[in-house]
């Protein structure tokens, strides 16, 4: 009996320390977040042993834990040895109705979206993608852009999509992340469709693809906030959004009617990037800001955003690196995407890096944290309202929850509500329709996905 009290002191002791180390983000103890697990204690040994269950394997601060946690363990007496084994805890998406089964062990989708086009949108979601992958998660990606997929250019893959025994798709996988994209399914191929066609299109790749577990799914949008938006934002349920803006005032302006839709879809802009902000001269090592910058105030004050990222002009982001770098090559020599074949002395390999981590925190503080609706002063005097809420919470109704329908099926915010005839038109892509061969005379061909190998 002496002994069982004896343990359990040591164990308020040990819990007591530990209750001092708190989550940056969620702003709580690490025990209180029942992080703590498994947690062993051997006096005689003065050892122990716990594992550390995060919110995600990619989390930013998990080494700076793993630290505090053995130097205040270690001020107790008694302790000479700590062991912590780091874990995450497996995050599901909630059942909800219309969710696709292939969704259900994804933990968090973000969209990159850009509402113009020429901005390097899709570099930075490939490259963010795979360097959340370079971080510990678990990543797959997904090019939504059906009308000019780049994805296959930035990652040239000689495989075939195939199918699964299920009637779906087999996503491509390349250094670990999950990769699906129209270009793969019909290379050098192009997309005249209309929209509901084309929304039905990437619907299909983002809830006929087997992606199995997953910490994050990366969407890269196609330009604008038109049908796909729409299609992707109502079907899969995103966490959070991330835009990608270059330094003029024009771009500046369309990212803003973005974030406004995105407001209204109630996903959270979690961030802005501004893409080739400013040129380093290799021989005087200053910063030359070579286009004109717009007003940042515009979102970052108007809309809340806290996260302000300033990607350097660099001609490498988009080339591959050829072997010799000391990274893996593929066959030919090559290394892609950018970040594989850099380091941490690159400036753009930092900031996407501390991109990353933003990303990161958010998407865990999105679910886990307690954060209420914040009201902001925008343009004109309107005023936003920016809801912090947890995503999961979120019901199938909950897409226009505050916004006033109007008798003409538009909310106040113009956000266009799909119609019935809409509905119908974009089932006509569905998997029956895929496996008798029947397309839509005039309106992409025969097969949505046919000619790439797959089925």
């Amino acid at each position: 009996m002496t002994a069982e009290r004896d343990e359990i002191v040591l164990k308020d002791q040990v819990l007591e320390r530990l209750r001092t180390v708190i989550d940056p983000d969620l702003h709580r103890d690490i025990v209180s977040l029942k992080f703590v697990k498994n947690l062993h204690i051997d006096y005689t040994q003065g050892s122990v042993s716990m594992d550390l269950q995060l919110t995600t394997p990619a989390c930013p601060v998990k080494d700076k834990f793993v630290e505090e946690i053995d130097h205040k363990l270690k001020d107790i007496g008694w302790v000479s040895s700590v062991n912590v084994t780091l874990t995450a805890q497996q995050n599901r998406r909630s059942s909800m109705e219309g969710q696709a089964s292939s969704l259900t062990n994804v933990s968090f989708v973000l969209l990159i979206a850009s509402c113009k086009g020429g901005v390097g949108k899709s570099s930075i979601a490939v490259n963010l993608a795979y360097m959340l992958s370079m971080m510990g998660a678990k990543v797959g990606l997904c090019d939504a852009d059906v009308y000019g997929p780049s994805l296959g250019y930035q990652v040239p893959l000689r495989e075939k999509v195939k199918g699964t025994p299920a009637g779906n798709m087999s996503p491509l996988e390349h250094k670990g992340v999950k990769l699906m994209s129209y270009g793969y399914l019909r290379p050098g191929d192009f997309a005249a469709l209309r929209g509901p066609l084309a929304s039905g299109m990437v619907k299909q790749m983002l809830t006929m693809t087997e992606w199995g577990d997953l910490d994050y799914l990366i969407v890269d949008m196609p330009p604008g906030t038109g049908d796909i938006h729409m299609t992707v934002a109502q079907s899969i349920k995103a966490n959070a959004a991330l835009m990608v803006t270059t330094p003029q005032q024009l771009s500046l302006v369309d990212v803003e009617k973005g974030v406004r839709v995105f407001n209204q879809l109630n996903i959270p802009t979690v961030g802005v990037i501004e893409n080739m902000s400013y040129f380093v001269c290799d021989g005087c090592d200053k910063k030359h800001e070579i286009f004109q910058r717009g007003d940042t105030r515009i979102i970052t004050d108007g809309y809340g955003i806290k996260h302000y990222f300033r990607l350097p002009l660099a001609p490498e982001f988009s080339r591959p690196v050829m072997e010799g770098s000391g990274k893996e090559a593929n066959d030919e020599g090559l290394v892609f995407p950018y970040v594989l074949g850099h380091s941490d002395s690159d400036p753009l390999w930092k900031e996407l890096r501390r991109t990353a981590d933003v990303v990161a925190r958010e998407l865990s503080a999105s679910r886990f944290g307690k954060k209420t609706p914040e009201v902001f002063i925008g343009e004109d005097n309107e005023v936003v309202l920016v809801t912090r809420r947890p995503i999961e919470a979120s019901t199938e109704g909950d897409t226009n929850k505050n916004s006033k329908e109007n008798t003409d099926g538009e909310t106040n915010g113009h956000v266009e509500k799909p119609s019935s005839n809409q509905k119908e038109e974009g089932k006509k892509g569905d998997t029956k329709e895929r496996a008798n061969g029947e397309g839509r005379e005039g309106e992409g061909g025969d097969d949505l996905f046919g000619g790439a190998g797959y089925g």
